[in-house]
């Protein structure tokens, strides 16, 4: 612990004034450079203020509290059970650090109160998802096809030298297996 610095306190001392006679020719006083008599010292007193910018690990955890707050906020709604309808499922999410993660069975076209990361995640939202427009497609399967222009041949293999079409395949339909209808139409669930 530091000691508190000692603060001298100044008098002001009357200043001579030059009389209205005196104006062409001010008096100069002549004061020798080692003196045994202390000079008046007046301190100037300073903010320092520290701007700093903020580091990228700073700014993300910001963000990050934003999704929290909003996250954790309750929604009333029903659950639906596509792949089994009139089953139940134990649902167990954890998204965020602090946050005790959702653990709950819940049964076909029962009404809940749970967490909105909780009924996004059974929609297949993400809102911290920003590359793939929120849409990550949890709790669902795909169904995949193969793509090709109808009016064209189907593509041919470049890999075997028998030359045996081989088709790009993709994801044609996305099947959903479970879903969170909410009661609340002011959040986007």
């Amino acid at each position: 612990m530091a000691r508190p610095k000692k603060v001298l306190e100044v008098k002001d001392k009357e200043i001579e004034k030059p009389s209205l006679q005196h104006i062409e020719e001010p008096e100069v006083k002549e004061e020798p450079l080692f003196s045994k008599e202390k000079k008046e010292v007046k301190e100037i007193k300073q903010e320092i203020v520290v701007l700093s910018v903020p580091s990228e690990k700073q700014l993300n955890k910001q963000k990050l509290a934003k999704f929290i707050e909003e996250e954790t906020k309750m929604v009333k709604g029903r659950f639906r059970n596509y792949e089994m309808p009139g089953g139940s499922l134990r649902v167990q999410i954890r998204k965020y650090p602090g946050i005790p993660a959702f653990d709950k069975i819940m049964i076909d076209n029962e009404m809940y109160e749970i967490p909105l990361y909780a009924a996004r995640h059974l929609n297949g939202i993400d809102a911290t998802a920003g590359g793939c427009s929120k849409k990550i497609n949890t709790c669902s399967w795909p169904t995949h096809g193969f793509k090709w222009d109808n009016d064209k041949p189907m593509p041919k293999s470049f890999e075997g030298d028998a030359g045996i079409p081989v088709p790009i395949i993709g994801v044609s339909k996305w099947n959903r297996r479970f879903g969170f209808e909410s009661l609340q139409f002011d959040m986007e669930v």
